[in-house]
Formats: structure tokens, sequence, C-alpha cells
């Protein structure tokens, strides 16, 4: 399984995704389907208010790539604490850790890949939760809420419209 996709990628990724404003094709409950105008590659998108004004972003798409069955991709304030990175719990189960994959002034990127069985947890979970420190008060633990609610039918819907991504693990 890879944990995180190429790290050129992802810092092309952070310098491109301020410039090119992806379409919105299709809404299901709380989650967009957002598709790139050039390369037709879509993602399931739910933007998310913590703490009053941090704004976090969470993207998924299905992929080809070893165990990985989907990507996901998170977007944080740049002032993240690089240390201990992130966790991800479904439905108030186990706390997954992932380390920052990029970090500019303005945001960080975390990039994974999700196996079948984690997959599922998402596709059929109700909430999930985000946890992260910053750098401005390191000893006050963060939490971002997400809906699950309509991931299941934008996940399948990215599907349809673009298929697979292809990425190399590392």
């Amino acid at each position: 399984m890879f944990k995180v996709l190429v790290a050129a990628t992802a810092m092309v990724v952070l310098a491109t995704a301020s410039q090119a404003k992806p379409k919105q094709v299709a809404k299901h409950s709380n989650w967009s389907v957002l598709c790139d105008r050039k390369t037709g590659e879509c993602s399931a998108t739910q933007k998310l208010r913590a703490a009053g004004k941090d704004t976090i972003e969470i993207s998924g798409f299905p992929v080809q790539a070893g165990e990985a069955a989907a990507g996901l991709e998170i977007t944080v304030p740049g002032n993240a604490l690089l240390k201990p990175g992130i966790t991800i719990s479904i439905d108030g189960g186990t706390l997954l850790g992932y380390d920052y994959t990029v970090c500019q002034k303005s945001r960080c990127l975390i990039q994974l890949g999700l196996t079948k069985k984690t997959l599922k947890k998402y596709l059929s979970g109700k909430t999930g939760e985000i946890h992260y420190y910053l750098f401005d008060d390191p000893y006050v633990h963060r939490t971002a809420r997400f809906s699950l609610s309509g991931f299941s039918a934008a996940f399948a819907d990215v599907e349809h419209r673009a298929g697979p991504r292809r990425v190399h693990s590392h």
C-alpha cells in the first residue's frame, strides 16, 4: 500500500490549486464532485471550517496503485505543526496517523492511499474527524468534523466520470 504520493506531485498540486478553479459538476449531500477542466480528473470534495476560522478540505478519488483503492488529499492551514501530523477517525473508530506530504506558507497537504477495507469505512460511515495542531498554539488539539453523508454517491460519481487515477506509489 502506498502512504504518500510523489512529493513533487504534491508541490505541483499546491502551486496550481490556487490558479485552477475546478468546476462543480454534481452535489451529493455534503460532498461536491469537482472536475479539472484541463485534465478531466474529478474528486469528491468537502470543505470544512474548524475552530471557526481554519479552512480544511478533504478530497477522495479512486486510484490504481498497488493495494490502494482510493486516494485522499487533505489540506489544512499552513501554520500546522508538522509533528505529530494528523490523525483521522471514522465513526469514532481507531485513530490513524498520517504525516504531511508538503507544507507551504498558506497550507499543508496530506496525500494518502486507502485500502479497500479502509475505503469501505468511509463509504458506509456517518462522520469523520481530523485531528491536528497549529504551530502558533502547539498545545491546543484541534478537531475538524466532517460528514460522510453523500460520500458514497459522490465517490461513485467520480469513478463513473473519470475512472481511477493512475498514480505512482513510493
